[in-house]
């Protein structure tokens, strides 16, 4: 997940992966801004968190906080 260390949507998504003991890393872009547009730009995302998780061997998008706990509610 990238993040950005003041943004209260960033800090809930690590609060959810730590409470519900999901594996992450986590790149704090605060300091990189010109490397988090070209993630964002990467995966057609503008906003932060940018979320994503493995299928097999694929990485995919998740999205945002608001996606993480949809996809957390599903399991």
């Amino acid at each position: 997940m990238w993040i950005k260390s003041q943004c209260p949507f960033c800090q809930k998504i690590l609060t959810l992966a730590q409470e519900n003991a999901i594996s992450h890393t986590v790149y704090v872009m605060d300091e990189d801004l010109v490397g988090l547009e070209k993630v964002k730009k990467h995966w057609d995302w503008t906003t932060v968190p940018l979320v994503t998780t493995y299928d097999g061997d694929h990485e995919v998008l998740i999205g945002g906080c608001d996606d993480f706990q949809k996809k957390l509610s599903l399991k």
